[in-house]
């Protein structure tokens, strides 16, 4: 028996005697074996190298991922990234094959846009209103955490809604939001106020409150803040009052009244008026020019 792999000189003698020397090569058998590697977007499922033997039985794949340490193992993998996996083919009497390929997984893409919204002052937007690109969420992923945050509180036509923190964890729990490059969109947030309610109270605020006999009483200096059950307030514009009933040439306190109707209820505020005569109302700075210092007897004394 010749030893494989190896050239061997053999001596033939015929029925003559004569003697011939030959050299003999025994070489290793041969067979045919294609190695592929994978590239692909996260798609949550594991992947690896694939090793294919053919015109063989009896073939022993393994496979390392230091081309060190060996094992019949075919690593998988399944997040982002980049992995070398060597392998190594042997069968008996036959030359070992080794190789590597690499195993890439890239970031899946994926835009949320924030829907866009209508809301009441003073309620919450839906945090559940968003919508994932069509390509979507890898199987058995989900959107653990997300959050929309308005851009304002007060009443708009206008604003907008952003997303952020967003976490995505696969069927086990397990945080995979590495493997999404995600783009966002915001949305349009409209705030309205609820137009049917109807006011609670309103605060009415004018500049002027003293008045000489015969003056001509103002209204175009009242502020009239208007409030609701739901802790909204807005100044208006088109109260009423009762000034036309006032008569300002009696000297003595005028009570204005500021009402405000809306949905059916109306509410009102008292204003004091004063109306003094002309030589009553002194300004601060006569005031000064004509005082004079007055001498007070207590049982202390003079002061």
């Amino acid at each position: 028996i010749l030893a494989d792999n190896k050239s061997h000189t053999v001596k033939a003698v015929d029925k003559a005697g004569n003697e011939t020397v030959c050299t003999i090569t025994v070489n290793y058998g041969e067979f045919e074996s294609r190695a592929a590697g994978y590239s692909g977007a996260y798609d949550g499922k594991a992947h690896g190298i694939t090793v294919n033997v053919s015109n063989a039985s009896d073939v022993k794949i393994t496979y390392s991922t230091d081309g060190m340490n060996y094992s019949e193992t075919n690593p998988q993998f399944t997040d982002k990234g980049t992995y070398t996996v060597y392998y190594k083919i042997e069968k008996d009497r036959c030359t070992t094959v080794t190789g590597s390929e690499t195993v890439t997984i890239n970031q899946r893409d994926i835009s949320i846009t924030a829907d866009n919204q209508t809301v009441m002052w003073n309620v919450a937007i839906d945090q559940s209103k968003y919508t994932v690109s069509e390509n979507g969420l890898a199987a058995g992923d989900s959107m653990s955490e997300i959050t929309l945050t308005p851009s304002t509180t007060a009443l708009t036509e206008n604003g907008t809604i952003t997303i952020s923190n967003i976490k995505i964890t696969n069927i086990a729990g397990a945080d995979v939001t590495g493997n999404y490059s995600v783009k966002t969109q915001n949305g349009i947030l409209k705030v309205t106020h609820n137009t049917g309610l109807v006011p609670i109270k309103i605060e009415a605020q004018k500049t002027k409150t003293a008045y000489v006999a015969g003056d001509t009483l103002n209204v175009d200096d009242i502020t009239v803040t208007a409030y609701y059950s739901d802790n909204f307030s807005e100044t208006v514009t088109d109260f009423t009052t009762n000034a036309s009933t006032i008569d300002m040439s009696v000297i003595g306190g005028k009570t204005l009244t500021v009402s405000y109707e809306k949905n059916g209820e109306t509410v009102t505020k008292d204003i004091t008026i004063n109306v003094s005569n002309a030589e009553e109302i002194i300004s601060p700075e006569k005031v000064k020019q004509n005082s004079v210092k007055l001498d007070i007897h207590t049982d202390a004394g003079w002061k």
